[in-house]
């Protein structure tokens, strides 16, 4: 069972709850999604997210690898990849270990032109800015 804690969602545009809470004879669930319907021309939307998922490995992850703030990564770049839902170009996705086992920093960009190539210059820029405090 994958297992996740939204961290952070930043967009050029602007945002709504992206999580639902329904209760039931099993408990309460929290699902989460993106916090915009749509992609505006030009927008990016970027979702920061902790997960954990038995024998999650960063092996699996398909991507090239890299370092993203001292930590060991996987990036993935798709077309629409993941993003298409939202009419989004382009998708950026990595994958960052996590000092405890089974669990994973996501981090995912989705992307819509016009400027694809500035957008994800400027998503790169981010991540290799990025710094982490805590596990």
């Amino acid at each position: 069972m994958l297992h996740f804690h939204p961290m952070v969602f930043l967009s050029t545009q602007p945002t709504h709850d992206p999580c639902s809470t329904s209760s039931g004879a099993g408990g309460t669930s929290i699902t989460c999604g993106w916090p915009i319907d749509r992609l505006a021309p030009g927008g990016v939307v970027v979702r920061w997210e902790n997960r954990g998922s038995p024998d999650a490995s960063l092996a699996t992850f398909p991507g090239l690898s890299t370092d993203v703030g001292g930590r060991r990564a996987k990036l993935s770049t798709q077309r629409p990849g993941s993003c298409g839902g939202l009419g989004a170009d382009k998708a950026i996705s990595v994958a960052i270990a996590r000092p405890m086992a089974s669990n994973w920093t996501a981090f995912e960009a989705c992307l819509r032109g016009p400027h694809l190539a500035e957008h994800e210059r400027q998503v790169r820029a981010l991540l290799s800015s990025t710094r982490f405090l805590l596990p």
